[in-house]
């Protein structure tokens, strides 16, 4: 039995070796190194492919956990504000429902919410303290809620369209990533 030389290529007795892998250093022969992209030998690549693959199922698995709590939070803000709204509309149709105008009531304190916090933004605590100062705090404060109902109007059917879009995108993703 003749002895290997150390020269060899790892898996092919006898053959030229041109090359070592990157990982452990093994001698490789032409057609070893031009098996794989990566010029690895057969033990190493198929490690890197094993760390690959667990790396991919964490991601995987990541990403499915992201869309479903999206999905969730989508839900909750979906469900959170139409349940808003629907509690200022039925005070709003219980305050105008003696006059004839309990519909248009009910709209407009289902759109309150969405118009205060929107006006909140633009009236911010500085414009509340200077009416506090002026001695006009309850006057300042009167004007936000009457403003607020008055955008939330027009606002709140946009806001509810765009938490039923989010839900549904939201959703969408998450099928898909179970998909992956």
């Amino acid at each position: 039995m003749a002895e290997k030389s150390g020269m060899e290529c790892y898996k092919h007795e006898g053959r030229k070796v041109i090359g070592s892998c990157p990982q452990c250093g093994k001698f490789m022969c032409k057609e070893c190194t031009e098996k794989y992209e990566s010029h690895l030998c057969e033990e190493c690549e198929a490690k890197a492919r094993e760390v690959a693959q667990k790396q991919l199922d964490a991601k995987k698995a990541n990403l499915q956990r992201q869309t479903k709590e999206n999905k969730n939070q989508a839900l909750k803000d979906l469900i959170g504000g139409a349940v808003l709204s629907l509690i200022f509309g039925i005070i709003g149709f219980a305050a105008g429902s003696d006059g004839g105008s309990g519909f248009t009531m009910a709209y407009m304190f289902a759109g309150f919410p969405w118009g205060y916090k929107f006006i909140n933004k633009i009236m911010d605590d500085g414009v509340m303290f200077l009416a506090a100062l002026a001695g006009n705090w309850l006057v300042a404060l009167i004007i936000k809620l009457v403003l607020g109902a008055l955008v939330g109007a027009f606002i709140w059917p946009f806001i509810i369209g765009i938490r039923i879009y989010r839900f549904i995108k939201a959703n969408n993703l998450d099928k898909e990533a179970k998909n992956i």
